[in-house]
């Protein structure tokens, strides 16, 4: 089955956006432990993270009646 596709239910968008915001928040943490030039590239990740997350629950709420 391709990407374009692919079906997935209301949980399974919640599940998305959830690991999301997790990976946003690993991304966060794990910045402390680095150079400011690779905190700077971890930063930019964690915000793609958290766009992405967003734009998942907009789209989610969009959908309910």
């Amino acid at each position: 089955m391709s990407p374009s596709t692919l079906e997935l239910g209301s949980d399974d968008w919640q599940r998305l956006r959830d690991a999301l915001r997790y990976q946003a928040r690993d991304l966060h943490h794990r910045s402390y432990a680095v150079p400011a030039d690779r905190r700077q590239l971890l930063w930019e990740e964690m915000d793609r993270c958290l766009n992405l997350a967003a734009r998942i629950e907009d789209l989610s709420a969009n959908e309910r009646p």
